[in-house]
């Protein structure tokens, strides 16, 4: 039993430091929420494998996300970038997260 307890702790310190990681990497891009790829907005918008990796997460962090989120009022999961700062083209509003729609 002291094993499933140990997991459960580090499930949710992971998900704290993935998290406030993320938002103070992001702070400077102005993004309202976090990313569970604590990296650069235009990093995240150039790989598709690190958006597959967001959504994934998503899915396995929301039973914690949601506590955080209506419990503590923590921060909510910001969506996927969808304008590409480079060209300056809007593809378009911003794709909700998984669960958000």
């Amino acid at each position: 039993m002291k094993w499933l307890a140990v997991l459960a702790v580090l499930y949710v310190l992971s998900y704290v430091a993935l998290t406030r990681c993320s938002l103070w990497i992001m702070a400077p891009d102005k993004v309202f929420g976090f990313y569970y790829v604590p990296c650069r907005l235009r990093t995240l918008q150039r790989h598709e494998f690190l958006q597959r990796v967001h959504v994934a997460l998503c899915y396995f962090y929301d039973p914690v996300e949601s506590i955080d989120r209506l419990l503590l009022k923590g921060p909510g999961v910001a969506g996927l970038p969808e304008r590409d700062f480079e060209v300056g083209k809007d593809r378009g509003p911003s794709r909700p997260s998984p669960g958000r729609e």
